[in-house]
């Protein structure tokens, strides 16, 4: 597994869901730890835990629950400015990457690039007489400075104002470079992995003139300078299994983290989880003791050891579920763990 900082980077064909809750939890109410200490972000689910980070202007950050050993992270860039051709969408960048419990992930989130040609948050290039460049979304690990970054969504550049031309998309490995201008000038050049197209700058789209500016990225995407030509796209960066979509953002960037907490012995006793999402579960020695589980799910479960003693099982979902007594609930016709406790 290659290192990348506190993160170990490995291709993973799944993440496993459950609560943000460690070993030896002491009670159900403790259930609100879903959020991590020092996030800023939504986040929700009892199963699947997901943590939503909206664009604020600033970084953010997410500190890694304990027992959580990987996380998939889905970062979208931002779109540059749209006054007059479109401006490009912001590239995607998905991965499941090896965390380290309390590490903290510096997550920024690439904002839209605003009117008059102001760029857009996180390395858009701004305008004089087009459109800004959108941000770029990344995440750092270790700090936050640009070398800290381990996964980028490239943003896109912005349009060439009044003219046709529009903005590039924002990468992936390459962005996109922007459209001709009205007296066919070629746009600005996407950024790629080396600096030798785009602006050559790490992280910052350049500056449009009469025409639109760079979005931001690994290196960012290249201003247009004439003729009302659309900025280029930032390039994303990532580790080589890393899954890129050019162009798929509109509006401000997105950062998205789901992972898979340690719910070994944890304590749900009386609890009300109606309809709970424990989708790929590891609930071994979980105590639900009178717990009210109706419409729960337990696909992909592992309940090996659980307590569900007078627990409320009506219209429970068991699939390829691991039972307490450690039969599987294919074994039964149809499937359940009722006469498995």
């Amino acid at each position: 597994m290659v290192s990348i900082g506190h993160f170990g980077v490995r291709r993973l064909v799944a993440i496993g869901s459950a609560v943000a809750l460690g070993s030896g939890v002491a009670s159900v109410g403790l259930l609100s730890a879903a959020v991590p200490a020092g996030a800023t972000s939504s986040c929700t689910g009892t199963g699947t835990v997901t943590c939503t980070f909206s664009y604020t202007g600033g970084s953010q950050t997410w500190t890694v629950p304990q027992g959580v050993t990987s996380a998939s992270f889905d970062v979208q860039g931002a779109q540059g400015g749209s006054s007059g051709g479109p401006g490009g969408n912001g590239g995607r960048a998905v991965d499941t990457l090896g965390v380290t419990p309390n590490a903290v992930v510096n997550v920024f989130v690439g904002g839209a690039a605003g009117a008059a040609g102001t760029a857009g948050f996180n390395g858009g290039g701004g305008s004089s007489g087009g459109d800004g460049g959108g941000g770029a979304s990344d995440i750092r690990v270790g700090g936050i400075d640009l070398s800290n970054r381990v996964l980028i969504a490239g943003g896109g550049g912005g349009s060439g104002g009044g003219g046709p031309g529009g903005g590039g998309a924002g990468g992936g490995l390459i962005g996109g470079d922007g459209g001709i201008g009205g007296n066919a000038t070629g746009g600005g050049a996407g950024g790629n992995q080396t600096g030798s197209t785009g602006s050559g700058l790490l992280g910052i789209g350049s500056s449009g003139e009469n025409g639109g500016g760079g979005g931001g990225g690994y290196y960012g995407g290249a201003g247009a300078t004439m003729g009302a030509a659309g900025g280029g796209g930032g390039s994303g960066f990532g580790p080589a299994d890393v899954t890129f979509t050019t162009g798929f953002k509109t509006g401000d960037g997105t950062v998205v983290i789901t992972y898979s907490p340690n719910l070994t012995g944890a304590n749900f006793s009386k609890a009300n989880l109606t309809g709970a999402d424990f989708t790929g579960a590891n609930l071994t020695g979980a105590n639900f003791n009178k717990a009210n589980l109706t419409g729960a799910d337990f696909t992909n479960a592992n309940l090996t050891g659980a307590n569900l003693n007078k627990a409320t099982l009506t219209g429970v979902t068991w699939s390829n579920t691991t039972c307490p007594d450690g039969t599987n609930s294919s074994a039964s016709t149809p499937e359940t763990c009722v006469g498995h406790l």
